[in-house]
């Protein structure tokens, strides 16, 4: 919420098979306005060309406007990957000693006060083949997030 509002954040770039001259943010935007979402609620990023450059745009964007509660809508398949990668951005730098000071009493990691969830959007790729090259794609993803955000690190 942003001025007692609440806000939808819209990201998605140009797709390589493209919409035309629209992101996927734009349309999405588009059907959400269309289905009667005041245009003031509505916010895009499209710049962005893939998940880690989304989602920095898209937290540096919650964090200008005062915005600490975030609800993330995704397919099922990206949910994990997409989770870690909001909480990368998000938690606290801590130092050794409050790290371990943290796990030693079983806290969470520190999210600054931000509070994540997600939901799915129901969507299933009808074609069992491609979901299961997804899902393997999605897992070898999953495992280097680390490594892929430091090419990002000074931007978030």
């Amino acid at each position: 919420k942003a001025g007692g509002g609440a806000i939808i954040l819209v990201v998605g770039g140009r797709t390589r098979g493209g919409h035309g001259h629209v992101s996927e943010a734009g349309a999405a935007a588009e059907m959400l306005i269309g289905m009667g979402i005041p245009v003031g609620s509505v916010a895009t990023e499209h710049e962005a060309t893939n998940t880690y450059e989304a989602a920095i745009a898209a937290v540096g964007r919650l964090k200008n406007l005062g915005i600490k509660t975030l609800l993330v809508v995704i397919s099922e398949v990206y949910r994990r990957r997409v989770l870690k990668i909001f909480r990368r951005l998000i938690e606290k730098k801590e130092t050794l000693e409050e790290t371990t000071n943290r796990r030693r009493l079983g806290y969470p990691r520190d999210l600054c006060g931000w509070q994540i969830s997600i939901k799915d959007d129901g969507y299933v790729d009808p074609d069992p083949r491609k979901r299961k090259e997804e899902t393997k794609r999605e897992m070898v993803l999953y495992e280097h997030i680390d490594r892929h955000l430091v090419k990002y690190r000074g931007q978030y």
